[in-house]
């Protein structure tokens, strides 16, 4: 009878020493075979079954998932030809056998869905396969009063949940769905943290997970701050100056978080630099509602040296690279752009005053910081820029032109 053969061994994957079961399993394989009793090849196949899970498990561990695929299903088949003894089996025997059938068909859905090349649509209804069969392993391993290998099913049910959320997070931001794949990530996070609960194994994953929610979190914010870049850009060209002052402002703000939520330094000097880029075209376009609006010249005159600190700063901190020469350039236009304002604005002021010859020296300053700025312009091959930095120079040797003939 099978029920007077010794208790069959249980498998703990994550406390179980590999090569020591295996050993184990070969001895009591070529036992049985030498018995040669129905009992014993009864018992055989229970045991042929653990021992290919055992090699499956090892090319499962070496992330060899085709070749740890098909041993689990050899497995899963040997296992279930001992099932189909029924009656000859005692409650304990089901009842292992069925934990063990449940464990070998939830890791094939795991192999299947982590096998290089598989679709994420494939990926996750494998995974949902595998968390049914452990859902069901579950209810097996709780009849047997055996808690630890309840801890290690909900460990590994919670973690390929959590796995599935990752992935569905993953397509969404492959859609653009920031929102969606932020809640999908988070609600991952809240698995990863349950899987490592049962099983401390897991911990690396909810690191894992937290910086997959700041690149998200990141990705999120940094495309909010290009949207309110556009708008304050739009803003500007038609002429609602303090509107864009305002979008410029945000936009800022926006950059800075993304700075905090950067994983790689590169990015968060990157977002840094184009917070106080913005910030300096925050200034630019208050200094234009003055000037453009109000006709109040001294008013622009802080505003643009405050766009010329800004602008510094963020080229001081921009992590230059050959491939960034032409951004870097563009900026730099930018930053002698502000400083021929901030001289012309000054020229403007002494202009309306009278003060002719300190107006002519503001408007030479100016136009040496214009002259520079046409340089980077062309380098930096931004038509758009050039034209803005052609047209402020025309300006300035029009008022240069206006003073000589006034002092002559």
């Amino acid at each position: 009878m099978i029920s007077n053969y010794p208790s069959l061994i249980s498998y703990d994957e994550f406390r179980t020493n590999i090569q020591d079961i295996q050993t184990t399993t070969d001895n009591i394989i070529k036992d049985l075979k030498d018995k040669g009793d129905p009992a014993a090849r009864s018992v055989l196949s229970y045991y042929q079954g653990l021992f290919s899970l055992i090699n499956a498990e090892k090319h499962y561990r070496a992330g060899s998932y085709n070749e740890a695929l098909t041993d689990f299903t050899d497995a899963e088949k040997k296992i279930e030809e001992f099932q189909k003894m029924g009656t000859g089996l005692t409650v304990e025997y089901q009842q292992k056998a069925e934990r063990l059938d449940l464990f070998t068909k939830g890791r094939q859905s795991e192999c299947k869905a982590l096998i290089k090349g598989a679709a994420i649509d494939d990926q996750i209804a494998n995974l949902i396969e595998a968390v049914n069969s452990y859902t069901l392993e579950i209810e097996i391993v709780s009849k047997l009063k055996k808690p630890v290998l309840t801890y290690n099913a909900e460990a590994r049910k919670n973690f390929l949940q959590g796995l599935i959320y990752r992935l569905e997070g993953l397509q969404a931001e492959n859609q653009k769905d920031f929102r969606l794949a932020k809640k999908k990530h988070l609600d991952s996070y809240g698995f990863f943290t349950k899987a490592a609960y049962y099983n401390p194994t897991y911990t690396v994953w909810i690191k894992e997970q937290d910086n997959t929610i700041k690149k998200t979190m990141f990705d999120i914010v940094k495309a909010k701050a290009e949207k309110e870049w556009s708008r304050a850009f739009k803003l500007s060209n038609n002429g609602s100056f303090l509107e864009s002052s305002e979008k410029c402002r945000a936009s800022s703000k926006l950059y800075l978080r993304a700075s905090t939520l950067a994983l790689e330094q590169r990015d968060k000097l990157l977002m840094e630099s184009h917070s106080h880029m913005l910030k300096a075209s925050m200034f630019e376009a208050k200094a234009n509602e003055f000037i453009k609006i109000k006709n109040d010249a001294k008013s622009a005159v802080p505003q643009y040296e405050l766009a010329a600190e800004e602008m510094t700063h963020g080229l001081d901190i921009f992590p230059k690279r050959e491939d960034d020469k032409q951004m870097i350039k563009r900026w730099e236009a930018q930053l002698f752009y502000y400083k021929g304002h901030y001289f012309q604005t000054q020229g403007i002021i002494k202009l309306d005053a009278e003060e002719f010859k300190e107006a002519l020296d503001l408007f030479n300053q100016a136009e040496e910081q214009f002259v520079k700025a046409l340089e980077e312009a062309e380098i930096s091959s931004d038509p758009d820029t050039f034209e803005l930095v052609e047209k402020a120079h025309a300006e300035a040797k029009g008022y240069i032109g206006m003073c000589k003939t006034v002092l002559d």
